[in-house]
């Protein structure tokens, strides 16, 4: 660490050079060369937030080429291979904004491709993505895949996995990329066990519904959620199609159907038996007449029997209908589902296996006639009618849930408003003042009237919708027993973060699920509990953190013992930590914080190496020591660039011995000395008119990296108005010639200052307390018919940025206020 904090004193030039070192050990361009200018006008800890992967690599190389030390070949390939991957995604995105004609992913789809991006720009392996139904997931991981350029199996369902990895057919060790679509069903035993074996591969998975049961969660799979849109959030982004819920109560009674004790969820023929009646589904018939004529419906029935009497009715009354189930051939199914989709049959009935992998945009009402205790299937039921429907702009989707009498208010089925948290749900930015209407064909809106139906209550107010869907989640939840604590008050308990709570509580979620219950807070809001045991074992967990052994000590504790630099002790003792991981340990420090601490065999070893190290022949000196020899001294990247120029040649001149701080690095033979200090006599003076960037920007009043970014526009066509020359310090800069620097004075004495009101994406986002990329995309929605509401000008700082309006800052608040 203490070596970049030394290298973000240097000047741009001399990281410039650094990072084309490390590109030239790998292959690979550690940062894109379009990015170099952002990049190094980070601080150190934005980098190291930003871009943690390339940084270790970074810092790995450079030990490396200090120390004298080859990588081994192994890590040096998975090195190359995530370099590669991370330029290859930085340049599709790069495109993708750029080129605007051909762009594949809209807006939302590529914000999920950058948290990719940056998932595995943090080292991330395993990780998955929560996208509703109908948001477009197939295109993303297609596009994915296309762009990192690795070998990768798409998998669904995961039981061919199963019997792949288990005969053989299927070699794990062959991919590179596992993609999981509707990962949920991975979560057996078997099925888990076959993902596990695919140890070389970034593993993503995708679903709408990462949390599969009480006992079951993705997360226990892939533990690292990259990215999430839950249904009303991309209802109000325009990904899926904005809908209704309404609510259909009937009369009948089903008290008496039992729950099944494994899967949570209502005993089928049971269920099938107290809701497959005559009169009951008539009124499913009627509500369709008077709602929804003429639009393609999804009927949800509680197994085959009573979706053929269901469908019976439907073509009874003049409605054609068809049934769809798991006994009848593939070929049976896909002539049906074929006449659905041109129109021919306008009610669809099924026994759930329409549930996942069905794909028509015009469906647009979804009839649960079979209720649910699965929060897993009332999603999917309900997303079947919400993908976008590119020939019907105006599409409104509807959910009516049928809600039957019962008196156990524990078992209450879940409905779609309480899977969305709103039973109404348009874009943002339309529709303000519909929330209790609800959307027939042709794109009118009205007000419902009031639907009489025999035996059926129907209620399409959005108010009275929720207050019946909040009534029945009470009545399933309790408060929590004595004991049991939730995530943030044992957080603060322990006097930890959030995030390591989740991490040591989820270690027991497979073994002991009952550890893990919903329960009422005490301001009524449904939270996950922890049992007395977990919360036991977490609080004697923390307790018992221990002290270092003797004859244990740290990393910086043995660079100053040994003299050598801490990079010097982190590369020795890399070498030993494959092979010895016992060697080390985390413990904690004087201060009670904890640090990574080497054993008594591994300091020997440290000691020992240190010790042994080649001294340089007399007369040898690194570019440090020389450029410290010279009066005024010139610069490492100077010296550096003269040295190159009698590499090819005269490579004997070029060694690798240990310098004054116990480090292994590049040492100049005498000979190689005497030409550059002669150079360095002989220097070129700066020729009148032309100025360095840091000069001219001090000149102007910006900031370096404005001036530099207008320079560098001029660079291709113009390398003669680019010069290297040292200053009157002797030290060495890139100099612009006087055309430049006139072009440079004229664009930004011209360039306005903001004017009183207009601020930029990042201030706005910071009064707000939001993300600037929440703040970009709201913005975004006006710039085709406001586009005099964007401008670019100078900062506080003299950076050029883009500006909002004062017109458009409002806008903004009131669409949030609203929301």
């Amino acid at each position: 660490m203490s070596e970049l904090r030394e290298i973000r004193k240097k000047s741009e030039e001399e990281l410039q050079g650094q990072t084309n070192e490390v590109a030239s050990n790998l292959d690979q361009e550690i940062i894109q060369p379009t990015s170099r200018e952002v990049v190094f006008s980070m601080s150190l800890e934005e980098i190291k937030e930003r871009f943690p992967v390339r940084y270790g690599i970074y810092l790995k190389s450079l030990r490396a080429n200090k120390t004298g030390t080859e990588i081994p070949e192994s890590e040096k390939e998975e090195m190359q291979e995530w370099l590669s991957i991370l330029n290859n995604l930085d340049t599709y995105i790069n495109n993708h904004k750029t080129n605007g004609k051909e762009i594949t992913l809209r807006e939302r789809q590529l914000t999920v491709f950058e948290d990719m991006r940056d998932f595995l720009e943090e080292g991330g392996k395993e990780g998955y993505i929560k996208l509703p139904t109908g948001s477009g997931k197939t295109v993303i991981f297609s596009e994915f895949i296309e762009a990192i350029g690795v070998k990768t199996l798409i998998v669904v369902p995961t039981k061919i996995l199963v019997g792949q990895t288990e005969d053989g057919t299927l070699n794990p060790d062959d991919y590179r990329c596992l993609i999981l679509d509707e990962v949920h069903t991975a979560l057996s035993e078997k099925r888990s066990d076959a993902v596990g074996k695919f140890n070389k591969a970034i593993k993503l998975g995708f679903t709408a519904t990462p949390k599969y049961s009480e006992h079951k969660n993705v997360e226990q799979l892939l533990n690292t959620e990259i990215h999430s849109l839950n249904v009303r959030e991309a209802a109000e982004e325009g990904v899926i199609s904005p809908f209704s819920v309404v609510i259909a109560q009937t009369n009948i009674d089903i008290s008496g159907v039992k729950v099944k004790n494994k899967s949570g969820e209502y005993d089928e023929y049971e269920l099938q038996k107290a809701i497959n009646i005559q009169s009951r589904n008539q009124s499913a018939v009627e509500l369709y007449q008077k709602m929804f004529d003429g639009q393609l419906a999804v009927v949800y029935c509680m197994g085959v029997k009573h979706a053929k009497n269901v469908a019976k009715l439907f073509n009874d009354s003049g409605i054609s209908a068809s049934v769809v189930h798991g006994n009848q051939s593939i070929k049976e199914q896909q002539i049906i589902l074929e006449k659905y989709k041109q129109g021919e049959i306008k009610v669809l009935c099924n026994a759930d296996i329409l549930v996942a992998g069905f794909d028509e945009p015009r469906v647009s009402v979804c009839l649960n006639l079979a209720p649910t205790l699965s929060p897993v299937t009332a999603e999917q039921r309900g997303g079947r009618a919400l993908r976008l429907d590119k020939e019907d702009k105006d599409k409104h989707a509807t959910i009516v849930d049928f809600i039957d009498r019962n008196e156990n208010k524990k078992v209450q089925p879940i409905t779609f408003a309480e899977i969305t948290g709103a039973s109404v749900v348009y874009p943002s930015s339309k529709f303000r003042d519909s929330k209790s209407r609800i959307k027939e064909g042709g794109g009118k809106t009205i007000q419902s009237p009031e639907i009489e139906i025999e035996g059926l209550k129907v209620t399409t107010n959005s108010e009275e919708v929720m207050r019946i869907v909040v009534t029945m989640m009470e009545g399933r939840a309790e408060p929590a027993p004595e004991g049991w604590m939730a995530r943030t008050p044992l957080a603060t308990k322990l006097g930890l973060g959030k995030e390591t709570v989740n991490e040591m509580v989820d270690k027991y979620r497979q073994q002991h699920p009952e550890w893990f219950h919903k329960y009422l807070d005490d301001k009524n809001r449904i939270n996950e509990y922890y049992a007395p045991e977990l919360v036991a074992l977490a609080e004697e967990k923390v307790a018992t953190r221990k002290y270092a052994p003797q004859g244990w000590i740290t990393a910086g504790t043995l660079a100053k013992k040994t003299s050598a630099s801490r990079s010097k002790i982190f590369g020795i003792a890399d070498k030993y930590r494959n092979e010895h991981p016992e060697w080390f340990e985390g413990y904690l420090d004087k201060s009670k914080h904890s640090y990574e601490h080497y054993s008594p065999e591994l300091v020997q070893k440290i000691q020992s190496e240190v010790e042994t190290q080649v001294k340089p022949p007399s007369g040898w000196a690194t570019s440090g020591i020389l450029n410290k020899k010279s009066k005024p001294t010139v610069g490492l990247l100077a010296i550096s660039r003269m040295a190159e120029e009698h590499r090819q040649q005269h490579p004997e001149w070029f060694k690798e011995f240990l310098n004054e701080m116990g480090l292994m690095c590049e040492h100049y033979s005498p000979e190689l000395i005497n030409i550059i200090e002669g150079k360095i006599r002989e220097r070129k003076k700066i020729p009148a008119g032309w100025v360095n960037n840091n000069t001219l920007a001090i000149e102007l009043g910006f900031a370096p990296v404005t001036t530099n970014r207008i320079a560098e526009q001029h660079r291709e066509q113009h390398p003669e108005w680019f010069e290297w020359y040292f200053d009157h310090q002797g030290r060495n800069f890139e100099y612009y010639s006087p055309e430049l620097t006139g072009i440079i004075r004229e664009i930004l004495i011209t360039r306005e200052k903001a004017p009183i009101g207009w601020v930029t994406k990042k201030f706005l986002a910071k009064e707000l307390s939001m993300s600037p990329q929440t703040i970009h995309r709201r913005a975004e929605q006006h710039r085709e018919q406001h586009p005099e509401w964007f401008k670019s000008y100078i900062n506080k700082k003299g950076g050029l940025f883009e500006h909002y309006s004062p017109e458009l800052v409002k806008t903004i608040k009131e669409e949030l206020k609203s929301k």
